[in-house]
């Protein structure tokens, strides 16, 4: 008897992790960890508290888990948008056009960039460990994603090739740390289109070889 309730527990219980870590991802979105409600992302996952504690410790272990994949999700959409700056740069001609170009991929209304720098992973980071080493891993592969697209505008000639590349990529960063805490309040006091002018401008007037 008791190998059959483990046998179904593994067919139907550990299926249940990644839904219950999608339902968790969801309520943070929704009502913040303050609103945080175990009850309801068990509903949205499917399944009963119990099942739900099968996977993570308590309350406190799902909230860690839910904020590190959101993490998880900003580094792979990151990604993707670094392959895709890549293929993209062959058919600029300015680095006015290359930061333009990365701006609206990045943070425009299509972009895929997810809003999770915001305050909740803020806070996280200053006061649960494990979602601290997950925040330095991400920061770690933006700064070489950045680094990566300005060596690549330095090949074009775009960049002058005598700047500090790793400062740039960190000042890069900043910038767009900025943009997305303008963008996680409902009314942004900068535009998106002022943001840009703001990004070309910067590109034209400190990058560009002299």
């Amino acid at each position: 008897m008791w190998g059959v309730r483990v046998f179904l527990t593994s067919v139907y219980v550990v299926p249940l992790r990644q839904p219950i870590l999608d339902a968790a991802v969801k309520e943070l979105q929704e009502f913040s960890e303050a609103g945080f409600r175990v009850t309801r992302v068990a509903e949205e996952a499917g399944c009963v508290v119990s099942v739900l504690y099968h996977h993570f410790d308590n309350r406190e272990g799902l909230i860690d888990a839910a904020l590190i994949e959101i993490m998880r999700r900003e580094g792979e959409e990151v990604a993707t948008i670094y392959r895709e700056m890549d293929t993209i740069l062959a058919g600029v001609t300015t680095i006015e056009q290359a930061f333009e170009t990365y701006i609206r991929i990045a943070h425009g209304p299509g972009g895929q960039m997810r809003r999770a720098l915001d305050a909740q992973i803020l806070t996280a980071v200053q006061t649960r460990p494990s979602v601290r080493r997950a925040w330095v891993e991400l920061s770690s592969n933006v700064q070489l994603a950045n680094e990566h697209l300005l060596q690549a505008m330095v090949q074009r000639g775009f960049v002058d090739p005598t700047l500090d590349i790793p400062a740039l990529a960190l000042l890069m960063r900043g910038l767009d740390f900025s943009r997305t805490l303008e963008e996680s309040v409902e009314q942004p006091t900068v535009s998106f289109d002022r943001w840009v002018a703001v990004m070309r401008l910067f590109a034209s007037r400190v990058l560009v070889p002299r």
